[in-house]
């Protein structure tokens, strides 16, 4: 088979989404350190459902650090409670990162520009 007979050139380019709601679904889910603070975080990957030619969207959730202050630690709690319960599962209750994947939810979704990743979606708010 020659690379010609792929079609290459009928590919579409991936693109962010317009700014809007839409369900997402968890494509992967890792615990990661931040090579800037050495802090823990959940690293979520999503693809948005209905949309095949979109790009992933990602999103970080802090866990909370020794040196954070009681506003920071609560603020960052409140973002992975928010989170879990999006997504389906009880906040309340153990969970593995395997968990995460697969789960669906809903989000507004806003547009940015990024001096390292061009134009991308974000998370502006779970619903």
């Amino acid at each position: 088979m020659s690379l010609i007979d792929l079609h290459l050139g009928d590919v579409p380019d991936q693109e962010p989404v317009p700014a809007g709601e839409y369900t997402l679904r968890v494509a992967n889910a890792e615990l990661r350190n931040s090579e800037k603070t050495g802090g823990q975080y959940l690293y979520v990957l999503c693809e948005i459902e209905g949309e095949p030619n979109a790009f992933p969207v990602s999103h970080v959730l802090m866990f909370p650090s020794v040196q954070d202050d009681e506003v920071t630690k609560n603020n960052r709690l409140r973002r992975i409670k928010k989170f879990i319960a999006a997504i389906g599962l009880d906040p309340t209750q153990p969970f593995e990162v395997e968990d995460l994947i697969g789960q669906t939810f809903n989000a507004i979704l806003d547009v940015e520009e990024s001096d390292d990743y061009g134009t991308k979606n974000r998370i502006k708010r779970l619903l």
